[in-house]
């Protein structure tokens, strides 16, 4: 179960096809790379869509997914 989008990650979606076109990238590295230099200029207005966006996306991802609870997997150490 994948989990719910954050207010970058929902502003990534968005633009990622526009940012593979002005500045010709065509890896997600630095797709996210200008995305996240972009996220950090853009004013409040806009930041608030997306956290808004976010929060729409958690709550439709509690109703599909009721008993979904993160549960980061611990890092084996093999030394």
């Amino acid at each position: 179960i994948p989990r719910p989008s954050n207010s970058f990650v929902c502003y990534r979606s968005a633009y990622a096809d526009r940012i593979k076109q002005w500045a010709s990238e065509d890896n997600h590295q630095g797709v996210s790379r200008i995305a996240g230099a972009s996220w950090k200029l853009e004013p409040d207005d806009v930041r608030n869509f997306y956290i808004e966006c976010a929060e729409l996306d958690r709550a439709n991802h509690a109703k599909a997914f009721p008993s979904y609870k993160f549960k980061p997997k611990q890092k084996s150490t093999s030394r």
